[in-house]
């Protein structure tokens, strides 16, 4: 099922856009609670697992929900927004210090990648499947992802993607524009540490949440959790908007 209220009965809006190796379906938890704060949720889809799709902003009030690799592929344009909310992601994947630690986040991210590999040779050991259900496994640690990996893969989509985020840096004069950015953080993420989400937060100057016993998948897993905090903010925006 794809996301997407029909949103003229909104003012408000929330383009949502997923991490990589996940698909637009992970927000579902979301829609019935952004509806009641009186927000349209429009789920864009990267394409890893079926049809890409694409979302634009149409209503007044615009706030942007991006996890992780999400941040890094939702269009510069997007960044137009109210209001900015970080889940689980960073500036540059790769730490810069100490040595060690950029070098082994190298060796995985290459590692994930020789499973996607087009290269003929390794089509006897590739298995992107397994490699996808280890990823989702770190992802949602501490608490258990059920699974299972959807049939349809695009390969070449996962690839580039990867790829990309192998180099990914953000503009943070781009994020700096926004008017409102909230960070949020699981405390045992197992894909970008919370350092990272603490000095992404100390960059732009903005608030920052750190959930405890939550991992990668924060929004999906602690969705009620990130509600509480956001809920506030969300009123406030649309108060101020809606009542100038």
């Amino acid at each position: 099922m794809m996301i997407h209220s029909d949103c003229s009965f909104y003012r408000a809006e929330v383009l949502a856009y997923h991490g990589w190796g996940f698909d637009h379906s992970c927000w579902q938890g979301w829609q019935t609670w952004l509806e009641e704060q009186a927000c349209c949720l429009k789920a864009a889809d990267r394409g890893y697992f079926g049809a890409s799709k694409l979302v634009n902003f149409t209503s007044d009030i615009k706030i942007l929900f991006v996890h992780s690799y999400g941040l890094h592929w939702c269009p510069v344009e997007q960044l137009q927004a109210d209001v900015l909310v970080i889940f689980s992601s960073f500036c540059a994947f790769h730490p810069e210090q100490p040595p060690s630690l950029k070098k082994r986040s190298q060796t995985m991210i290459q590692q994930m990648l020789g499973q996607l590999s087009s290269d003929e040779a390794s089509h006897s050991t590739r298995d992107p499947r397994l490699m996808l259900q280890k990823f989702q496994t770190r992802s949602y640690h501490p608490v258990a992802w059920h699974g299972p990996i959807p049939e349809l893969l695009n390969i070449e989509k996962l690839r580039q993607d990867l790829q990309q985020l192998n180099r990914a840096a953000i503009d943070l004069a781009l994020l700096r524009s926004v008017p409102q950015v909230v960070i949020l953080h699981g405390s045992a993420d197992r894909i970008v540490s919370p350092a990272k989400g603490k000095a992404l937060a100390a960059q732009l100057k903005c608030p920052y949440f750190e959930i405890p016993a939550a991992g990668h998948a924060l929004p999906f897993t602690h969705t009620a959790h990130c509600q509480a905090i956001l809920q506030a903010i969300l009123q406030a925006i649309l108060n101020q908007r809606l009542n100038p």
